[in-house]
């Protein structure tokens, strides 16, 4: 009946027979007889205490491997403590002079401090008092100042009052007065416009009148004057040149204006070409300079690169003003040094350069190089790279490619062939960095190509920097790696032949805007003389022109003179528009003496009302006066008023002022040291008053100056290492104690790890020693021990002797075959089981590899322990066996059938095959 069973019971049962799948003693395939065969010394012990089945065994041996790492390391950290606490001591040594000096300047500082804290607190003391006093002032003043208010304030502001009532009602009636006198005024100047009116209408009739009487004359002279003028105009249109001959020379001068007007294109033509000349090379001339103020900025933008760093700007300046000092030109910079002329190539180069080689100085002798690291390094502190680097025969290695190469694959050359720089800045790269051997790419280069064809260390493409590297083991496998290309921070240049090759171009150009400029002076000048020319025939032809108008404009000025004498000729009748002109004459006369008698009656009340107002104006003074004697005597009150007010607000003012003081006092003297028991009985020692306080702060100070005061940092330091002090100390102590401990228990557990291994080893070696005597040779097995109890070095030694001329040796692949190794092991491990307590024993194949003599002696053996009384049950698994073995009857043999053609284990039936084997034996 099957019953079925879980993991746990099965691990319990195995565990409670003592079965143990990977104990060799128990188990032993062919593959771990080869493996146990191959282990070192040290590791058969840790796999000797496995297969005995004593876990305690390896448990303390790893102790004591474990104590003995714990212990080594607690005495080098014992070691380290201990060097240290001596040295901490003879730094402490060093310094405590120092540090007493420091104490005893605290000292002196605290009571100083002390007396600072009561300053305030006196201060404050006589704020208050202060304080006091103004407040007493306040009160007075301000007592004062209302008492006089109310003995003068209101008075006196009555009568002036009335006073100005009074004016007011004065200047009403001044007002009226000089209203009435203005219209008065109005009407006699109407009246005065109106009457000259009149007179001028009578003298314009007048006028008239005698106009009338002068006509008749005028027309006469003007008879005469007109017909001298008609004589005077025939004449000058008689003596006008001939029509015909002005006509030809008008011809002429127009075929010499159209002369002159196409030489002057021609010239105009001529002079815009030059300046279209000029033009053209002035803007080459500008593209020019733009390049060389281009190159110029390139040179301040390295000044300001310098400038953006003080260390280096500041040991520039001093190797420029100490240049005659040096023995070498020194050179530095790096940066300002290299002129790099393409901003892609200072871009690589600024990758492979260091960063202070870049910002380093160059010196070519070591006396140079002695004096900027004695004076800017040690006296001035600036931290700079110096590289001293003389001159010598420098040579490069040779190129891994050629020109023809490098410009097959895109690349424009090796970094070292891409820059400028002074021979020793030069050197000073090369052997700092690999420009001579790293080659430069362009947009042409292919880094797959040259990665794959060429296997360059290092290359540039405009992508980035490739770096290959290859190990040196195993199968030297290459590996690449690719870092961006980042934009130059300090490298940059110039290109010093093309700045040369645009200053002869900008002279050249000079010299051909010289000469252009001399044609164009030539051409405007022969324009002008063409432009004279033309306006001296143009007056001309207009002189010509002017006869035609001339005769035209006189013709007509005669027609219309003879017909204005006709005119003038004619009879005319003034007697009407004589008696006219009289009538408004009477008419005139009669208004302008009613407008005379309106203007006398106006005039009279004008002088009335002038009256009036001068009695209203000598009354308005005299309260002008009064007013003024009322206003004055007020003025007086109020400025005693203001005076006191003044003084009441002064007073108050001070009192605030002397209250915010007590109280920024008291905020101060609080801030200091609050004000408590103990401060309380601490300031009554101290002196009372601000001079003697004051006197006080300046004694102590004067103490604690006499001690000069220690780097406070030291003092840190020193109580610091005090504190590291006592704590190692405290350390040491302990760690000592531990290390004691730690011997001991190792001491112990040894005697008990090798009191219970050693009879055990003693065992395997009795039977090791047994077996191989019945084989005809030598074999021992030793606990070889470590003379430092190093635990790990601990070993077990097989020494075997296979022939008699040899003495014992140990067991290892430089002394012996590979069977007499498997020989040794296997003969080693059935010494190992006969102490190995377990249920039963299984090996399997053993005898493979083995030749047919070994074979035999390890068959021989293992039945020989197998056979034994009250041992386990054996197993040995073989696919075959030698012939003529022997066997005992405690053996028992089983053939295992199997295979493809064999019958299947269901169809098997014993009781059939016996009848089978009985027919067949029949």
């Amino acid at each position: 009946m099957e019953k079925k069973a879980s993991k746990a019971e099965v691990k319990k049962t195995v565990d409670e027979l003592n079965i143990q799948v990977d104990n060799l003693c128990q188990f032993l395939p062919q593959d771990k007889v080869v493996s146990f065969a191959g282990l070192s010394p040290q590791n058969l012990l840790r796999e000797t205490e496995h297969v005995l089945g004593t876990s305690h065994l390896t448990n303390w041996h790893n102790e004591l491997i474990q104590l003995k790492k714990d212990e080594k390391e607690l005495e080098n950290r014992t070691t380290s403590h201990k060097v240290h606490l001596e040295d901490l001591e003879k730094q402490q040594s060093a310094v405590r002079k120092d540090v007493l000096r420091f104490q005893e300047r605290q000292k002196h500082l605290e009571r100083l401090e002390q007396f600072e804290m009561k300053k305030p607190w006196i201060e404050y003391e006589v704020s208050r008092l202060e304080a006091v006093a103004l407040m007493d002032q306040k009160n007075q003043t301000k007592e004062a100042y209302d008492k006089f208010c109310r003995e003068n304030r209101g008075t006196i502001q009555k009568r002036i009052n009335q006073c100005k009532s009074n004016l007011k009602s004065i200047d009403n009636e001044r007002d009226a007065n000089m209203k009435a006198q203005k219209e008065h005024d109005k009407k006699r100047r109407d009246l005065g416009t109106k009457i000259d009116s009149i007179a001028d209408r009578e003298e314009g009739f007048q006028v008239e009148l005698q106009n009338l009487a002068n006509r008749a004359e005028d027309r006469k002279k003007q008879a005469e004057k007109m017909k001298k003028e008609i004589v005077v105009l025939k004449n000058k249109i008689a003596e006008l040149p001939n029509q015909e001959e002005a006509k030809r020379k008008t011809e002429e001068i127009n075929q010499m204006l159209k002369d002159n007007a196409s030489q002057s294109k021609q010239v105009q033509e001529k002079s815009v070409g030059i300046s279209q000349q000029i033009r053209d090379v002035k803007g080459k001339e500008k593209a020019i300079k733009d390049q060389l103020q281009t190159i110029s900025d390139f040179n301040r933008q390295q000044t300001a690169k310098l400038n953006q760093n003080p260390v280096l700007k500041q040991v520039h300046d001093w190797i420029r003003n100490h240049r005659a000092d040096f023995e070498r030109e020194v050179y530095g910079p790096v940066f300002v040094s290299v002129n790099v002329k393409d901003p892609l190539h200072a871009s690589y180069l600024d990758m492979v350069i260091p960063a202070h080689i870049q910002q380093g100085f160059i010196t070519q002798s070591s006396k140079d190089r002695e004096l900027i690291s004695r004076e800017c390094l040690d006296k001035l502190k600036l931290n700079v790279t110096i590289i001293n680097n003389p001159p010598d025969d420098f040579q490069i290695k040779p190129r891994a490619l050629s020109p023809e190469q490098l410009r097959k694959y895109g690349f424009s050359g090796y970094l070292d062939q891409l820059f400028d720089a002074p021979p020793a800045v030069k050197q000073a790269i090369f052997r700092n960095s690999f420009t001579s051997e790293t080659p430069a790419g362009s947009n042409k280069t292919v880094a797959a190509d040259v990665l794959e064809q060429l296997r360059l260390p290092s290359f540039f493409t405009p992508e980035g920097y490739y770096v290959s590297k290859t190990s040196k083991y195993g199968n030297k496998n290459t590996s690449t790696s690719f870092t961006p290309l980042k934009a130059a921070k300090l490298l940059s240049g110039v290109d010093l032949k093309q700045k040369e090759q645009l200053e002869n171009q900008l002279q050249d150009i000079t010299q051909e805007l010289d000469q252009l400029g001399e044609q164009h002076t030539e051409a405007n000048t022969e324009e002008r003389e063409l432009a004279n020319q033309r306006s001296t025939l143009q007056n001309e032809k207009l002189s010509y022109s002017d006869v035609f108008k001339t005769r035209s404009k006189m013709e007509e000025s005669l027609r219309f003179k003879e017909s204005e004498l006709r005119s003038i000729n004619e009879d005319e009748d003034t007697s009407q528009e004589e008696g006219r002109i009289r009538r408004d004459i009477h008419l005139a006369a009669a208004n302008k003496l009613k407008s005379n008698h309106q203007m006398k009656m106006e005039v009279l009340s004008i002088t009335e009302k002038f009256l009036e107002l001068d009695f209203i104006i000598l009354k308005r003074t005299e309260l002008q006066a009064e007013l003024q004697l009322l206003e004055f005597e007020n003025r007086r009150i109020s400025e005693e008023e203001e005076e006191l007010r003044r003084a009441a607000e002064l007073s108050e003012q001070e009192f605030k002022a002397a209250s915010n003081r007590v109280k920024e006092a008291k905020r101060k003297a609080e801030a200091k040291v609050a004000m408590t028991e103990e401060i309380k009985q601490l300031f009554l020692q101290l002196p009372n008053t601000l001079d003697e306080i004051e006197a006080a702060i300046t004694d102590a100070r004067n103490k604690a100056d006499m001690n000069y005061s220690t780097n406070p940092h030291i003092i840190t330091q020193y109580e610091k290492r005090q504190a590291e002090i006592d704590e190692l100390k405290a350390k040491f102590e302990n760690e000592e104690e531990t290390l004691q401990n730690s011997k001991a228990k190792i001491e112990e557990l040894k005697g008990k790890w090798e009191g219970e291994l050693e009879p055990l080893i003693a065992k395997v070696n009795k039977s090791f020693e047994k077996y191989f005597r019945q084989i005809g040779c030598l074999g021992e097995v030793v606990l070889a021990k470590d003379p430092n109890m190093d635990f790990e070095q601990y070993a077990i030694e097989i020494r075997v002797r296979f022939r008699d001329n040899e003495p014992l040796q140990k067991l290892d692949p430089n002394h012996q075959s590979g069977g007499e190794r498997s020989v040794s092991t296997m003969l080693y491990l059935v010494s190992l089981q006969e102490i190995t307590p377990c249920p039963f024993r299984l090996v399997d194949e053993i005898n493979q590899g083995m030749d047919a003599v070994n074979e035999r002696m390890i068959f021989q053996v293992v039945s020989e322990v197998a056979c034994r009384p009250g041992v386990p049950q054996y197993f040995l698994i073989t696919p075959k066996l030698l012939p003529n073995l022997k066997f005992t009857p405690e053996m028992t043999i089983l053939c295992v059938f199997n295979g493809p053609w064999q019958v299947a284990h269901q169809a098997w039936r014993i009781d059939k095959f016996r009848e089978k084997a009985q027919f067949n034996s029949n």
